[in-house]
């Protein structure tokens, strides 16, 4: 029994507003900020990157597994794995949050690989304008 099947409180606002919906196969569609995935679909069991604790010396990161979530008509509640240290975590989001700040995000390899091509080009605009060459 999936989370949701329990808990399907506003289900259908929230898939009008293309914010989230569970669909049948398991995956589910989570069209947030916080969630860079290809197509916005979340799958059970496929791994995921999860970027927590941003601060001006670093941020952490752990490959996790997708489980579960469901929506409680408050928060979305996105249930994931740490693969290092065996944890579950639960990780949330509000909707109704109208600032849409990030404390996490959970990428794929596809939406990694884009992020780090626009973080690339963006050092190489800050170097060509700070006149560094880098030599």
């Amino acid at each position: 029994m999936k989370l949701q099947d329990k808990y399907n409180y506003d289900s259908t606002i929230l898939g009008l507003n293309n914010q989230y919906i569970a669909s049948n196969d398991g995956s589910f569609f989570v069209n947030h900020p916080c969630v860079l995935i290809h197509d916005h679909t979340l799958i059970p069991d496929k791994t995921y990157l999860l970027i927590t604790g941003f601060t001006p010396k670093g941020m952490y990161y752990s490959v996790v597994k997708f489980i579960d979530c469901y929506h409680d008509n408050v928060l979305l509640h996105i249930f994931i794995l740490d693969i290092h240290s065996k944890e579950i975590l639960n990780v949330q989001i509000d909707f109704n949050e109208l600032e849409n700040q990030c404390p996490w995000i959970l990428l794929d390899e596809s939406s990694l690989k884009m992020v780090t091509d626009k973080v690339a080009d963006q050092l190489e605009v800050y170097d060509y304008c700070s006149g560094d060459t880098g030599k």
